[in-house]
């Protein structure tokens, strides 16, 4: 942590009105807007827009920020904790709540349009039907603790579909597309993953061994759908859903904090994170170790791809890094580090417009332009 970020952090914690009014000047000059938070843990669950985004924090309400102007906007009730949520359009969003119910609000009058009792116990997960498939109208998919997905007209609010054959709680659940249609594919603490015919509602195939307290899958498509899961452990699997074959990536002595894949051409890259700093890129369909790359001082915490190419990383040393992918094997040092978090950075998103968020621990965000 260098001098600024020491003056920041001892600030905050002895004089919070002081550094709530004079944080903008210790910002790095690439930060547009910083906007102070007035609950723990930030995290952006969903970009509206190059304008809007929604923050929440185990809370009974969703934050609506504007990023020109930083002002604050609240949806929610009181009482009940809102865990997941999704973006139906660009003025209706759709949560998930612990009581087992799924909303729908109307963004700009900020009241709910429809109410459904969904689930017995807390949804885990949402995700919306794209239209594109036999099935007419708009549809929201939910998951549960109840260990069932549901699939739900938005027209009707009635329950078309009901999945069962996990045999513990679901944590995730992914809508895809391959060869044979769209599918989806969901996560389960019963170690298992199970693909879905979603017209059917036939479970097709259950992939097993998955690691143990998955916190994490990502999909991916080249000739076949890959799904990529770890699990806070030394290793990330990566399964073919068609074959059903799968590489295991990592280095037994390094724990890996986070990953994403990367596609450069007709080549797709796994990049993981480390308890030690580093970030590693992998060859997906070897599993071999292609590259690492050094420059924070402590644990990487999140990822993302900024509009050019570059990745963007975020760690527990309260920096951000952007690496040019471009020019891997010709120069492993970052392009550039953003200073301005006095705590763990946590989260980065990055904006249509090429702008990049981040969330700190520090409960802060902030809103940085990139050239």
């Amino acid at each position: 942590m260098n001098q600024k970020q020491c003056i920041k952090k001892y600030l905050n914690k002895f004089f919070p009105a002081v550094i709530s009014n004079l944080i903008s000047e210790y910002d790095d000059t690439k930060c547009e807007l910083t906007i102070k938070c007035n609950f723990n843990f930030t995290h952006c669950n969903a970009i509206l827009s190059d304008k809007y985004i929604i923050t929440n924090s185990n809370t009974s309400e969703l934050k609506i920020w504007n990023t020109h102007n930083g002002k604050c906007e609240l949806l929610g009730d009181k009482y009940v904790w809102i865990t997941c949520c999704a973006v139906l359009s660009e003025k209706q969003i759709v949560t998930g709540s612990a009581n087992g119910v799924i909303k729908i609000w109307n963004i700009h009058t900020k009241s709910c349009e429809s109410i459904i009792k969904a689930h017995s116990y807390l949804i885990s997960c949402i995700t919306i039907l794209p239209g594109n498939t036999s099935r007419h109208g708009s549809y929201i998919i939910s998951a549960s603790d109840d260990m069932t997905i549901k699939m739900w007209n938005m027209t009707s609010s009635e329950c078309e579909l009901t999945l069962k054959g996990h045999s513990n709680k679901i944590h995730s659940c992914e809508i895809f597309s391959d060869r044979r249609g769209i599918r989806l594919i969901s996560g389960s603490y019963d170690n298992t993953f199970k693909i879905w015919n979603i017209e059917t509602g036939e479970c097709e195939r259950t992939i097993e061994g998955q690691l143990k307290r998955s916190n994490g899958i990502v999909l991916y498509k080249d000739c076949d759908m890959h799904l990529v899961c770890y699990s806070n452990e030394r290793s990330v699997k990566i399964w073919n859903t068609f074959t059903k074959t799968c590489v295991t990536i990592g280095k037994k002595y390094n724990l890996i904090t986070c990953f994403t894949v990367l596609t450069c051409g007709s080549n797709t890259h796994l990049v993981t994170g480390s308890y030690d700093g580093t970030i590693t890129i992998w060859n997906t369909e070897t599993g071999e170790c292609q590259l690492t790359l050094h420059g924070h001082s402590k644990a990487v915490s999140c990822f993302n791809t900024l509009n050019d190419g570059r990745i963007i990383s975020g760690s527990k040393d309260c920096t951000l890094k952007i690496w040019d992918i471009h020019s891997w094997y010709h120069n492993n040092n970052c392009d550039l580090t953003l200073e301005g978090h006095s705590e763990s950075v946590i989260y980065c998103s990055v904006l249509q417009d090429g702008r990049v968020v981040s969330g700190s621990e520090d409960n802060i965000l902030k809103i940085w332009k990139i050239d």
